[in-house]
This record gives C-alpha cells, structure tokens and sequence, in this order.
C-alpha cells in the first residue's frame, strides 16, 4: 500500500486501501481473518477491543501511514463506506479532560472525515471508517494499558511501537527497542490516537439530497483549510497546530468557514454542539420546503465500550440560547 507521508507538515490523508473480509477469531497473540480463500493472521497483538468482534463477519485494512503496521478491523454491518452526502459529527465530551470540555465537531464529505486540531497531527483527511474503528495505539495510549495520559496531547518522544507485546520472547530489548522506534519515526508519520467509536459517543446529521456542485465546492473549501493548516505547520514548535485559534479558528470555526467558502451556508455558533444545532436547523428547513430534494437525519452512534478504556464520555449541554430553539423547533 503507497504511503501518503506529509511529515513535514504533521497533518496526512488517507490513501485508498484494498478491504478484505471475513470472520475475525484469534491465534495466539495475533487477530485471525477466516474467509473463502483461507485463513489471513494478521499484524498483532490482537487488541482487547477486538474481542467483541470474535466469530463475527469483518472487514480489515491497514491503517493508512502507520509504521509498523497495524490493522484497522471494522464490524462489517456497521462499515460507513463511500457515503455521497456529507455527515457532521458531534463527538461528546470526554470526562476529565479540559481540552475536551465542549466536545469537537468534524465534517464527512463522500466518505472522508474531515477532522481540524489544535494539535497539528490531528489536522488529517481519511476514510471515515478508520476515523471510527482504528485500535488503540501508542503512543496515544501507553503500551501495555488502554488508560488514556492526562494530557491527549503530550506524546513521549520515542513513542511505542505497534506490535511489539511485553514478554514475549522475540520482543527487542528496551535500548534496541529505542533505536527502532526512533528510525521508523523517520520512515512514515505514528498513529497517536485511536478509534472515535472507541472514545467517545457521537451524534451524527446524515444531509443527503444536495447538488453535486454544492458537494464539489465543500470538499474544494476544505481542502483549502486543510492547505491553510499545512502552510502554517513549519511554525509550529510544540505540535500545536499555528492556524487554530480557541474560538475564531477552532475545530467549529473550520467547518463554519467550509460552508462559508462553499457559498453554502452562513453560520454563526463558535461552540461545537451549538453549531452542531444550528447546521441541522438550516439544512431541517431546506427539507421542509415544497419539492426540496433535501433530507435530513439525525442519530446517535453509542460509544463501543471497551474494558479499561477511561475516561468515557458525556453529552455537553446546549450554551446558546438559540439552540434551544432551534432543537425544540427541529422535533
């Protein structure tokens, strides 16, 4: 699979990958794909979060960019797929942690999330089921446990290496462990996050109906901002993104200046949820209009629980008044 590498800039985007599928059992310390054509181990260890998964009907592919390798496996009943329309993605709250306290919006236009950061390897474009499926890995997560750090956003400077499992009798020692780790930093950008489904609970706008054009010029905006991130990335000194700002540029003003761009929409909400709120009102009446071709859906997609994974998640109440409103207007 080509690697799609923008170390320069820390942000990166998903190339296409082959999906195969199967049943998901276990072997030892490595997932098992069974199928008709026989019997894949794929790269381990297998993942706690995985066993949920066992005897069921998957689909896998290797996380784009990740070295060393390590599959991204995804209940084949819940594969989001290539979708045409465009999804926003209200991603609640996680406990504990400040720089969550409203919560984060993204956008999905044909199938790519478009997700925007304060932390610059966070900016990235990729297909929306390894936005929502891909295991925990280091070093977001510290080898060993699923327990997130107390700051999302400090990253050891070594890293862990995916598929490496204390004890085991084939595992480096911790010096030649250090060399490695710091040679394949420099041969394609790490994962330092995992999954969303696994992280928190999400409400989703599913739009559909809208004009290829008006799809066209969104994903042509977004990825003007996206350049708009990599241009500024050589200032970045601690991995902050130098283009985010908290409240005029955060991950809301992003998509608000998308639909802006795209000459789709004028939004006004700096907070995630309430812009959240007031995207599903604009697009609720564009759908009640006599013969729009506009349809609207909202729902709820539940965090997938996995032992040991904290903090969970919660909802984040509604700040603006207007959003009040507009929900109870909405149904």
């Amino acid at each position: 699979m080509e690697k799609m590498r923008c170390m320069e800039t820390g942000t990166r985007e998903q190339p296409s990958h082959n999906v195969e599928r199967g049943i998901l059992a276990r072997e030892g310390l490595y997932p098992l794909l069974v199928s008709d054509a026989g019997r894949t181990v794929l790269p381990g260890p297998f993942w706690d979060g995985w066993t949920r998964m066992l005897a069921r009907q998957v689909a896998w592919f290797p996380a784009a960019g990740v070295f060393p390798p390590c599959p991204v496996i995804v209940p084949l009943e819940e594969m989001a797929g290539a979708k045409g329309g465009v999804q926003i993605l209200f991603m609640h709250r996680l406990r504990g942690q400040v720089v969550s306290l409203f919560g984060h919006i993204a956008i999905i236009v044909r199938g790519r999330v478009w997700n925007f950061s304060a932390v610059l390897a966070e900016n990235e474009v990729l297909a929306a089921d390894e936005f929502y499926w891909r295991p925990c890995l280091p070093p977001f997560v510290p080898q060993g446990g699923t327990d997130l750090p107390a700051s999302l956003h400090r990253v050891h400077p070594a890293g862990s290496s995916w598929g490496t499992v204390r004890d085991r009798e084939d595992a480096p020692d911790p010096a030649q462990r250090l060399d490695d780790e710091r040679s394949a930093q420099t041969s394609g950008p790490r994962a330092d996050r995992y999954g969303r489904r696994f992280m928190r609970s999400m409400d989703v706008i599913d739009i559909s109906g809208l004009e290829p054009a008006s799809i066209a010029a969104l994903e042509k905006a977004l990825t003007q901002l996206m350049d708009r991130v990599r241009e500024a990335a050589p200032r970045s000194r601690r991995g902050e993104s130098p283009y985010f700002s908290p409240w005029k540029m955060n991950c809301a003003g992003f998509v608000r200046e998308a639909f802006a761009l795209a000459g789709l929409a004028h939004f006004h909400s700096h907070l995630p949820r309430d812009l959240f709120v007031e995207i599903g009102w604009h697009f609720t009446r564009q759908a009640r209009l006599p013969e729009s071709s506009v349809r609207i859906e909202r729902r709820r997609m539940a965090q997938v629980a996995v032992s040991g994974i904290r903090p969970s998640s919660s909802a984040v109440p509604l700040l603006n008044p207007a959003s009040w409103w507009r929900v109870l207007r909405m149904g």
